[in-house]
């Protein structure tokens, strides 16, 4: 059922694409349309043709250099996130020392401030 379906389609597309296109040149201002844009096609065709043959050394080497330049830059950007990441690893490892010795300072802070409190209060009871 579905094969004849798809015949049936596929018929009816052929049949509308015969008759479409003797319309097209039935009509001489179309026909003509369609004359001058596949010679305009054709032209354009043998003229890029015609310069990829006149320059293809040149368009080698230069698609060369442009991949050899991209090579490189990926290459360097390589390098620099290796570098970027290396000092990132540096940098926490950095920060993490800080930490600790800031807390080490107020550690020996507290107990300076203890000591210095102790003592005060010692003096002021030997006062009394």
């Amino acid at each position: 059922m579905e094969k004849e379906k798809c015949k049936a389609i596929y018929k009816g597309v052929m049949i509308g694409s015969l008759v479409g296109t003797a319309v097209l040149f039935a009509n001489r201002s179309s026909r003509t349309k369609i004359i001058n844009g596949v010679k305009e096609v054709k032209d354009t065709s043998t003229e890029t043709l015609r310069y990829l043959n006149d320059n293809c050394d040149e368009i080698i080497n230069e698609v060369k250099r442009t991949a050899t330049t991209v090579s490189e830059l990926a290459q360097d950007a390589g390098e620099d996130f290796k570098k970027i990441s290396e000092s990132v690893r540096h940098l926490k490892e950095s920060s993490a020392e800080v930490i600790d010795a800031t807390q080490g300072f107020a550690r020996e802070l507290k107990q300076i401030k203890q000591r210095t409190s102790i003592a005060n209060n010692d003096e002021e009871q030997e006062k009394s």
